[in-house]
């Protein structure tokens, strides 16, 4: 007799099918409810809401079938419980002093922008209301995965560094310094890329990504002007890891002949490339390839194959970097005798490109070795010394943009210039890089223009340079190393 009396009391206690029981209670000044329904109408639960608040809700009118629900809330806050009710029903809602309104999760044919905005919104639900859940790394990497989706590759780093710090013990973490590492790469930060991918090589767990980390340790080294160790560090990971992935050859072929221009090694570094055009796989553009290939043949002392070269390159760069390729590919043409028609041809190709006026002066050199007549070109070339001074009076008037392409022809030139030249040019194109927001690029100027000069009065100053512009960019770590003499 007792069994039975419990089962019925069991059974009276227990949620009816679509009964709905809710209760409200205020504690320290913020609303608290408790609900309780079983397969109840998510309009029936949530019109019993708004009537015991004592506020008006909106919204189902535009619902055409509202689904059923089974709650069981203890003692939630208001927002979180309307939150969870509303979601198990595919809807979302907005609690106000007077008012809830509610409406559909997503429209009847979502864009690809609304799943993204509602992913992450329910994503950072989770984040904030079950901050110790085991599924939070999950959470945080999904987040990065979707901003890198968005192509918004700054908030995509953020949600990566923060699943690292936030859980360090996480077997995640070396998926998201991997990731962490590519973004950094594609938005050369590369004292960062340094940095985080010693993390993830030195790593003592098994991951799929220590060949990654070594590669991407290379790349920001030859980047930051230690090309002797990143050659190491390459020989060590085609040791350790063999690849027969065309990909990952291709982008270990192209950190080595990277490294390799910046020790000097401009023959091997034109093999590496050779071996790329073979594999026929760029890794990391065949614009980038094309760049460096120009680069090693004027070190190579082979003006007219370089001058080439950055012919093709103008041709497919970005506009940013059009200008600097043309007066390049115009001065190695002019070194030696007898390519003038490849200068009036160069300014062609510049005037279709709006560039014509930059070219002038190498146009004017060349139709007077020709014999011609000079019509309305000036046939005066600037040195490099002048060519200093007008970048300088540029940055003076306002013109950073300009400024910075007057000074990246010099740069160019910059062992021809005496010392306290080299150190006002470094001054001025790191002011002008800084000003269009391109700090990583100022500070690797100052690094390469810091190893060409002796003096170490004229390195302190660029060092205080460096260490002014890591503060201003908020990245104090760095600025005391500069201050130290470390870039």
């Amino acid at each position: 007799m007792i069994l039975v009396e419990l089962v019925v009391a069991a059974l009276a206690l227990a949620p009816q099918q679509g009964a709905v029981a809710i209760e409200i209670e205020t504690i320290d000044g913020d609303t608290y409810c408790s609900v309780r329904a079983q397969g109840a109408p998510i309009d029936d639960v949530m019109r019993e809401l708004a009537s015991k608040l004592g506020r008006e809700l909106t919204g189902f009118e535009r619902i055409e079938e509202p689904q059923r629900v089974t709650v069981e809330l203890e003692s939630r806050p208001l927002a979180q419980a309307v939150r969870t009710m509303l979601g198990a029903a595919g809807l979302r809602g907005r609690v106000g002093w007077q008012h809830i309104e509610v409406a559909s999760d997503l429209p009847p044919f979502p864009q690809r922008a609304e799943l993204f905005a509602a992913a992450e919104l329910a994503y950072v639900r989770v984040l904030m209301e079950h901050p110790d859940s085991p599924d939070c790394p999950k959470a945080r990497l999904a987040l990065g995965e979707m901003k890198d989706l968005e192509g918004n590759r700054v908030n995509a780093i953020g949600h990566y560094e923060l699943l690292i710090e936030s859980y360090p013990a996480s077997e995640l973490v070396p998926e998201a310094l991997a990731r962490l590492c590519r973004d950094l790469v594609a938005e050369e930060r590369w004292e960062e890329v340094r940095v985080r991918a010693t993390e993830l090589a030195n790593r003592k767990e098994s991951h799929p990504y220590h060949a990654q980390a070594r590669r991407d340790l290379a790349l920001s080294l030859a980047h930051l002007g230690d090309w002797r160790q990143a050659l190491f560090v390459l020989r060590a990971l085609d040791t350790a890891y063999e690849t027969s992935d065309l990909l990952e050859r291709s982008e270990r072929l192209f950190v080595r002949a990277r490294a390799l221009v910046g020790a000097g090694d401009s023959a091997e570094a034109l093999r590496c490339l050779d071996r790329i055009d073979a594999l026929g796989v760029h890794a990391f553009g065949q614009i980038d390839s094309m760049e460096l290939r120009a680069r090693a043949l004027d070190q190579a002392g082979r003006p007219l194959d370089a001058a080439l070269a950055w012919l093709h390159f103008a041709a497919q760069a970005d506009p940013s970097q059009r200008r600097t390729a043309l007066v390049r590919a115009a001065e190695l043409a002019l070194k030696g005798e007898g390519d003038e028609l490849s200068v009036v041809f160069l300014h062609a190709q510049a005037e279709a490109l709006g560039l014509g006026d930059d070219l002038v002066p190498y146009l004017a050199r060349a139709r007077a070795r020709l014999g011609l007549g000079l019509a309305s070109v000036q046939p005066v070339v600037a040195s490099p010394t002048a060519r200093l001074r007008e970048a300088e009076r540029l940055l003076g008037r306002g013109l950073p943009a300009h400024a910075r392409d007057a000074f990246q022809a010099v740069f160019l030139e910059q062992r021809a210039l005496p010392p306290d030249q080299r150190v006002q040019l470094a001054r001025g194109y790191a002011t002008a890089l800084e000003t269009l927001s391109a700090t990583g690029a100022a500070i690797d100027v100052l690094r390469e223009v810091v190893a060409t000069l002796e003096d170490p009065r004229d390195r302190a100053g660029l060092y205080v340079l460096a260490a002014e512009i890591h503060e201003r960019d908020g990245r104090f770590d760095a600025a005391i190393d500069a201050y130290g003499g470390r870039l």
